[in-house]
């Protein structure tokens, strides 16, 4: 089957992470101390963990942040602050432990390679890495925080379901099943793309079929080219494909439904990336109505998926304002992460 639409126009953005670079400098603490920790996961593979916390030798709270869909470091060691390392560092200058934890194959992690990884595998490295923190004696195991974006937002909920976390934050993140998110993402992009009304029908028509191979029906990508040739661009994705099948099958209502943890969503109003308002309260409805503590769900006025200024999703869309100035970081964004951060450690 082919289609009439240009699919070489059009690169779909899931929930990945894009690292971005507004500021010149460090801004790391001389009193934060950085250290590498291997653990190990799935029997005989290893990831590393990065850990910042304050030279003193008090107890602290602390936040284990987790990152978008993709296969890059959190090792931040460039002349330049992107808006991850300004995460660590608002949540380091603020006095608390963090935590990262590499990918897999990526800082001296021995295994399976990050291009091949699935989800559950991901998660897993999560998991031992909150089961290593009880060795350090300077965190404060009753006052750990998650923070994650995009697709951490997806891993934060399991987390929370499986330790006694004392709040989590998540922004640009799933509220609906992966399937319904990946159709409804794809044709937002399509339209901010310019595309016309005939080329995204199109377009719409034939993705949704490869996504049913793909994630319903669980073909590979090689039997799926065997049927449909010209496929290829409608399967391209910044994870192995089993990553996304996997992704298919959760409820993270269900899981959010198991945690009694402090949860706050956040969202952007010009992210074009993340789930959507109209799919986010219904999500949230839906968590609280079986949950004892319930989910805050909060809009934040200008900010991208990148935690850039964007007035619009369209300005977002074409990373510059209407004038054609570029984007900055959003700063009022780090102003919600410490009032989150103030109001979780209480």
């Amino acid at each position: 089957m082919s289609s009439k639409f240009r699919i070489s126009k059009l690169k779909i953005t899931l929930l990945a992470a894009l690292f971005i670079t507004p500021l010149q400098g460090r801004a790391e603490s001389s009193q934060t101390i950085v250290t590498n920790d291997t653990i190990t996961v799935a029997g005989s593979e290893t990831q590393t963990v990065i850990i910042t916390r304050p030279s003193d030798n008090a107890v602290h709270p602390a936040l284990l942040f987790i990152g978008g869909m993709g296969c890059y470091s959190v090792n931040f060691n460039s002349t330049k602050i992107d808006s991850y390392e300004k995460i660590i560092n608002t949540a380091a200058n603020m006095g608390l432990v963090t935590i990262r934890v590499e990918k897999t194959g990526i800082g001296g992690g021995v295994g399976t390679p990050c291009e091949q990884q699935g989800f559950y595998r991901e998660l897993l490295g999560y998991f031992a890495a909150m089961d290593s923190l009880k060795k350090y004696p300077f965190i404060d195991a009753k006052n750990i925080l998650v923070f994650g974006h995009s697709i951490g937002g997806v891993i934060a909920p399991y987390i929370a379901a499986k330790y006694p976390v004392k709040s989590v934050a998540v922004i640009g993140s799933l509220g609906e099943k992966w399937y319904d998110y990946e159709l409804t993402n794809t044709k937002r992009q399509s339209v901010l793309a310019g595309e016309t009304p005939q080329q995204v029908a199109s377009y719409m028509t034939y993705q949704t079929l490869i996504f049913q191979e793909l994630l319903l029906k669980k073909r590979t990508p090689a039997d799926i080219l065997q049927q449909y040739p010209d496929a290829g661009p409608y399967m391209e994705s910044p994870v192995h494909y089993s990553y996304l099948q996997e992704l298919t099958d959760l409820d993270v209502a269900a899981a959010l439904k198991n945690s009694s943890s402090k949860y706050t969503v956040f969202y952007g109003s010009s992210d074009y990336i993340g789930s959507q308002e109209s799919a986010l309260v219904p999500f949230v409805k839906t968590v609280n109505a079986n949950r004892p503590v319930p989910v805050q769900l909060k809009k934040l006025q200008d900010i991208d998926h990148f935690f850039m200024d964007a007035k619009t999703q369209q300005e977002s869309f074409n990373t510059k304002h209407g004038d054609g100035s570029p984007l900055q970081l959003q700063k009022s964004f780090y102003v919600e992460l410490s009032k989150w951060i103030s109001e979780s450690i209480r």
